[in-house]
């Protein structure tokens, strides 16, 4: 008798290990149900992944600025994204300009100009001088980017607007 109650033991003991190691595993992110980009004035666009999109409301999962000299925007766009496989990417070239971005929805994690990013403690990215050779990436944190169609304002392709007016 004392041999199954050594075995009852062991077996729970490792079961409970087993669950405490499987909930401990980090929480997948979002999976996005879309991808998107417009440009905000001469010098500035914009690009995004959603997670969920409907007629009351769209939640966007990672949001990027870019910025430019005047006049980067208007060459022609190639636009090209997937959202179906691992990771999900958004490959553009505006004129000669090559936008890479991409979002790994198992480990929540974002990549900008080769380099990762934690999605959970950033969703919004400003990538500055874009079109120059050595663009730099600013991470501005973590926003709630849950938007209704009244919040969203279409701004007119001229404006010259700062970015911190945009955030």
């Amino acid at each position: 008798m004392g041999s199954w109650n050594a075995k009852r033991v062991l077996l729970t003991f490792f079961l409970c290990l087993s669950f405490a190691s499987s909930s401990q595993a980090a929480a997948p992110g979002p999976h996005p149900v879309g991808a998107g980009a417009y440009p905000l004035s001469f010098t500035d666009a914009s690009a995004w992944f959603a997670h969920q999109s409907n007629e009351t409301s769209k939640v966007v999962t990672v949001l990027f600025y870019f910025q430019g000299r005047p006049g980067w925007l208007s060459g022609n766009t190639d636009f090209k994204w997937q959202i179906n496989g691992t990771p999900a990417t958004i490959d553009m070239t505006v004129g000669n300009v090559p936008i890479d971005v991409k979002y790994w929805q198992d480990s929540d994690e974002v990549e900008v100009l080769g380099k990762r990013y934690s999605r959970s403690t950033d969703n919004v990215y400003f990538i500055s001088q874009i079109d120059s050779g050595k663009p730099t990436v600013s991470a501005l944190g973590n926003h709630d980017l849950a938007f209704t169609p009244d919040d969203i304002l279409l701004l007119p392709s001229y404006a010259e607007i700062p970015m911190s007016g945009l955030l």
